[in-house]
């Protein structure tokens, strides 16, 4: 577990563009998606990092959380990767509506990557996720929990 006070929107952003360069750098798994999961109350700095994350990656398209959408797909120029997928749970009322989605095929697809927003409402699906917690320190601080 790892632990990180980040002291502005800048920051997590940041924070985000140097993890994804990490994780395009590692080979996918042969069992499925790479997913992180990220948990934390609304303003805890989730899309930020999403944002971040998605710039490291090399997605050029604005990221917006999905709120209303629930996923969104943004295809990568990657040797490992082939596909990230943003998705955000907030709405999400029971885990039966993912299977509208084609969720079960996209997590089998060792070649993509998935960052889920308020994963903690489908933790039975993200078993084998890269967990990470955000909180509310201060109005200006969060701190960010990796549990790898």
């Amino acid at each position: 577990m790892k632990k990180l006070r980040l002291t502005s929107p800048k920051a997590m952003s940041q924070f985000g563009f140097r993890l994804a360069k990490k994780v395009l750098k590692k080979s996918p798994s042969k069992v499925g998606a790479r997913v992180l999961a990220l948990v934390g109350d609304l303003g805890s700095g989730k899309t930020t990092f999403v944002q971040g994350f998605m710039k490291g990656l090399g997605v050029k398209a604005p990221i917006t959380s999905p709120t209303f959408l629930i996923i969104r797909r943004y295809p990568l120029k990657n040797l490992f990767y082939r596909t990230v997928f943003h998705i955000d749970l907030y709405r999400l009322k029971k885990l039966s509506e993912l299977h509208v989605l084609n969720f079960g095929e996209t997590l089998k697809d060792n070649r993509a990557l998935m960052v889920v927003e308020w994963a903690d409402k489908a933790k039975k699906i993200f078993k084998k996720a890269d967990w990470i917690s955000f909180a509310h320190e201060s109005p200006r601080s969060r701190v960010v929990t990796i549990e790898e």
